[in-house]
């Protein structure tokens, strides 16, 4: 009778059999989460590389269209990394590293290739910035120093629309990336600018589409959007002890 009830090798084999395949299951469907962000941030690293072929060719429209690309697809690998809770550490990397080439590189490329020697210099600096943006660990709540896309917006729309670069204003943006100043990472943090953050896909979709002869407006409102984001967003941080308190951890 109690050997009836013992449990048997087959039955041992066939629990094992399930576990192993519940985990393989498992570890394949984190695999997949993680890869779909990833995959989206090489398109992107992929449009910033075609952005620079073009600009070495002269054709700065069609490089800062690229350039729009690329950062439609930076907006799109966080989405797809939100909703499928893809918390990979190399995929941040992979992120960051993007990042770097999309937003500093690319940019540097085309203001250096169209101003000259105060665009070398300028371009030079964004690049900096964004090496030692590197370095610092990021706050949960705050970016540490205005977005490195607030300068590159700056450069591309210009080129869209055919203007002489601002030469000093991408590098009154340029120097606040690396000064000590809070700017909202979400919309829980960004306070005043919340209705600015929530339309955060806009600006490269503008960049991207802009119609023939519509490029002038949308490079106003694109450098518009940016000045408004780099006034308005230290604000709210700066008002909340919490996020004072947590953009300080993050330095």
């Amino acid at each position: 009778m109690a050997l009836a009830i013992m449990p048997t090798f087959k039955d041992f084999s066939g629990s094992t059999s399930t576990t192993l395949r519940e985990g393989r299951s498992e570890l394949v469907s984190m695999r997949v989460r993680d890869l779909i962000p990833d995959i989206l941030t090489l398109a992107g690293l992929q449009a910033a590389m075609f952005s620079m072929y073009a600009c070495q060719l002269g054709d700065y429209e069609t490089s800062a269209r690229a350039f729009f690309l690329a950062l439609l697809f930076d907006y799109l690998d966080g989405v797809a990394a939100r909703m499928l809770a893809s918390e990979s550490k190399s995929g941040e990397l992979l992120d960051r590293f993007v990042d770097r080439v999309t937003q500093c590189v690319a940019p540097a490329l085309l203001l250096s290739s169209s101003s000259g020697l105060p665009g070398l210099v300028v371009g030079a600096a964004l690049v900096t910035a964004g090496a030692v943006r590197l370095a610092i660990p990021k706050g949960v709540r705050y970016f540490r120093g205005a977005p490195l896309f607030a300068p590159a917006i700056v450069i591309e729309a210009s080129a869209l629309a055919g203007y002489p670069q601002p030469i000093l204003l991408v590098a009154v943006l340029t120097a606040l990336t690396v000064l000590p100043l809070p700017y909202p990472r979400s919309p829980e943090s960004a306070g005043a600018v919340s209705p600015l953050w929530h339309l955060r896909a806009l600006p490269p979709l503008i960049g991207l589409i802009a119609p023939e002869g519509a490029e002038g407006y949308a490079a106003l409102i694109l450098i518009s959007t940016v000045i408004a984001y780099i006034l308005l967003g230290p604000i709210e941080p700066l008002r909340s002890r919490g996020g004072v308190s947590d953009h300080r951890k993050s330095m």
